[in-house]
């Protein structure tokens, strides 16, 4: 699949982005020529993106390889088999995504609250799920950082040392009583939309190893992208929610474009 897409700033594209890949995506002047020749002075760099390609880049973060075939990266016989496993038992007993209804809660704790549920928040190493990221050049693996106890990603080289882009997992166990999908899903959501100078943002459903999942993706007002990826996991009596939160600024776009393509196409999720 192609990494770049053109987008015309003075008219839409000829056809939508497509949600089954990650996308770089560089701005063209309309009218202007990017073929053999060209000098290049015609495409505008990442940090003067306008605010409508900004928001599309942010929007295109997390909408991965949901329609892609996926290629689990780690040991062949063991993490292969772990993802068809799961993918096998939550594309039979799942229904599929659809456009949810629910508005949710202010955020996941809050409707466990409101829904009189306990929530637990579980660190790497703990009994239940496990995730397996893929590892992608230039990201360092981690697994003391306080905000994201079940480990996180964080850039080697961010343009803006002051706002390094860090992807950052939560995985929070739900129990002591009946937990709905959706509503945790739009709980989730609006932890990002909450955040202070959200704007321009977008949801959609997709898949993570083989598990039904909910993304939000968003701009900011001070150049950042936040974006965030829910899955429910039932197990038993009880369901964990795992919660993939990157964050960013813009001038790190393409490199939080190449992490979340990874992420979506290779993670690994063990029930």
């Amino acid at each position: 699949m192609s990494a770049l897409v053109s987008v015309d700033v003075a008219q839409p594209a000829s056809r939508p982005i497509s949600a089954g890949s990650m996308r770089i995506l560089v701005v063209r002047i309309a009218g202007q020529s990017t073929g053999p020749g060209s000098t290049g002075s015609n495409v505008v760099p990442m940090q003067t993106l306008t605010r409508t390609a900004a928001a599309l880049a942010a929007t295109a973060l997390l909408i991965g390889s949901a329609a892609c075939s996926k290629q689990v990266s780690g040991d062949p016989a063991e993490t292969t088999a772990a993802a068809t496993t799961s993918a096998e038992s939550t594309e039979t007993t799942e229904p599929a995504p659809s456009t949810p209804t629910a508005t949710g809660a202010a955020s996941l704790a809050a409707y466990a609250e409101a829904n009189k549920l306990t929530a637990t928040s579980v660190a790497h190493g703990d009994p239940g799920p496990t995730v397996t990221l893929p590892k992608v050049e230039g990201w360092d693996l981690v697994y003391d950082r306080p905000d994201a106890p079940f480990g996180a990603l964080v850039l080697q080289q961010p343009v803006n040392p002051d706002k390094p882009a860090v992807l950052s997992m939560r995985m929070t166990k739900l129990s002591g009583g009946e937990v709905n999908r959706d509503e945790v899903f739009a709980s989730s959501a609006n932890e990002i939309k909450n955040l202070p100078g959200v704007q321009d943002s977008s949801v959609t459903s997709a898949r993570l190893s083989g598990f039904v999942a909910d993304r939000i993706a968003a701009l900011t007002t001070d150049g950042g992208l936040a974006a965030q990826e829910t899955v429910l996991i039932p197990s038993g009596a009880d369901s964990y929610v795992l919660q993939i939160h990157v964050t960013g600024h813009q001038e790190d776009a393409a490199a939080l474009t190449t992490l979340t393509g990874a992420v979506d196409s290779d993670t690994v999720i063990t029930p």
